[in-house]
């Protein structure tokens, strides 16, 4: 299955909403506002890997009823400075075109390092 960025981006930002102590079940997750344009599976399987990846905790748990079962608890402190690198609609769009016009695809560590490096341009850094 293909990493979805778009929907990386959209779980992120919609964790972030996630008020503390709140602790939504992953078949909740998927029935959020901000991830409409998602599958089931685009939503379990990026979950996922943003756990694998150590940007969320999340708290597995069987016979939810959803491909990837469990509780969201947070974001990490890695997930909090992933998440302010490409939180920027302007930063985002600008790092996804530069992809696209160059090398097509990357992985989500170099796409941050890219929104850092428009982000501090445009900052004038």
């Amino acid at each position: 299955m293909k990493l979805n960025h778009e929907c990386v981006r959209d779980l992120m930002l919609a964790f972030e909403d996630v008020p503390y102590g709140g602790r939504p079940q992953m078949d909740e997750i998927v029935k959020f506002n901000q991830l409409s344009n998602y599958s089931v599976e685009d939503i379990c399987y990026c979950t996922e890997k943003l756990m694998q990846a150590g940007y969320i905790n999340f708290q597995r748990v069987k016979g939810l009823g959803v491909p990837f079962d469990g509780i969201f608890i947070e974001i990490t402190w890695e997930g909090h400075q992933f998440l302010d690198t490409i939180k920027s609609d302007t930063v985002w769009e600008k790092a996804k075109d530069k992809v696209t016009s160059t090398v097509g695809t990357v992985s989500l560590q170099t796409l941050s390092a890219l929104a850092v490096s428009i982000g501090s341009k445009l900052l004038g850094i």
